[in-house]
């Protein structure tokens, strides 16, 4: 079957069972999910701990046919130190491209160290095929926004280097669902 460039969206419901390493309190995790060359972040689920709610959307671009995985690194906000890793996820987007919609309820999240499942991630995923090339949209800076539009924030935590993620187009943010 050939792969045809399109519009893919992700929301990025919650996660599950998650390993919490915090010693004190709970972790505040947060989603960086990529396609290609393309990332978003999620907001930090304050407090989230083990079983942290986001709902939030995200529209890539897939301009390129082989773009064929969605990667999700879930990471925990650290205020003094680098975030840590809680996991990560490899979604394959062949059925989403195939049906035009996926629902991912129990993506395995596979722990960097143990390399064994520490938890699930909930996604949906739509896609809109386009039989052309699509161009990817420029960053737009917050004074390029328009006014109405929903606006993405998100906390970096400490003055530590972070990894830079630019945020393409930030959707919505949904009410919690029930899992």
């Amino acid at each position: 079957m050939a792969l045809d460039c399109g519009l893919l969206t992700v929301t990025v419901e919650a996660a599950r069972d998650l390993k919490d390493p915090e010693w004190v309190g709970r972790q505040d995790p947060y989603c960086v999910i990529r396609v290609g060359g393309q990332t978003f972040r999620t907001r930090t689920a304050v407090d989230g701990g083990r079983n942290p709610v986001w709902n939030e959307t995200f529209r890539f671009n897939v301009p390129h046919p082989g773009d064929d995985v969605l990667e999700v690194v879930l990471k925990d906000d650290q205020l003094i130190e680098h975030d840590a890793t809680l996991g990560a996820a490899r979604i394959p987007l062949a059925k989403a491209r195939e049906m035009g919609a996926d629902r991912v309820q129990a993506a395995a999240v596979i722990s960097p160290r143990h390399h064994r499942q520490h938890g699930a991630v909930s996604l949906a995923l739509q896609w809109e095929q386009s039989h052309e090339p699509m161009q990817q949209h420029p960053v737009q800076g917050p004074d390029e926004q328009q006014q109405g539009q929903p606006q993405h924030r998100h906390h970096h935590g400490g003055g530590t280097p972070r990894e830079r993620v630019d945020v393409v187009e930030f959707v919505e943010q949904r009410p919690a669902a029930a899992m």
